[in-house]
């Protein structure tokens, strides 16, 4: 699950895993965009007012097609190892550096 937060609005301890698997978990953070995998979908979920809306596209990346990026990547890692699934990641996105949690300015 990938969500893009501001640093300053969410403050867990070290080493703190959250898995939050309900889009309205989010809703007291007020993170902008919320990625879910649920049933091999990328589900993009974005906050307009109080409620999130279901997207196809995300505000971050709207010139890329998550939804077949994220299922190859995922299929790769499976099929081989994380390691094939990232180098393949990077030639698909022009081998820019990842950041799969991308912490943005409030």
């Amino acid at each position: 699950m990938f969500a893009l937060v501001s640093p300053d609005k969410i403050q867990l301890p070290a080493g703190a895993v959250v898995s939050y698997s309900n889009v309205n978990d989010y809703l007291p953070y007020r993170v902008p965009e919320i990625w879910l995998f649920c049933k091999k979908q990328l589900l993009i979920y974005q906050l307009q007012g109080e409620e999130y809306i279901l997207q196809e596209k995300s505000l971050y990346f709207p010139k890329i097609q998550l939804q077949e990026v994220i299922t190859r990547c995922l299929q790769i890692a499976y099929e081989r190892n994380t390691s094939a699934a990232i180098r393949d990641l990077k030639q698909r996105l022009g081998n820019r550096p990842l950041a799969l949690i991308r912490f943005l300015p409030p």
